[in-house]
């Protein structure tokens, strides 16, 4: 077990929780597109 100071303990978690965020914030985005685009594309092929 690898001794950690308070600070590089937080500067870890910091770092974990804004890949987690990042992480989320990209598949959120991705999804909204990819809805967007499903939906153009199923008007186009109805229509």
């Amino acid at each position: 077990m690898v001794e950690l100071t308070p600070l590089e303990f937080t500067m870890g978690l910091f770092s974990l929780f804004v890949c987690v965020i990042s992480i989320y914030v990209g598949l959120f985005i991705t999804s909204r597109f990819f809805k967007n685009e499903i939906k153009r594309f199923l008007s186009v092929g109805i229509s």
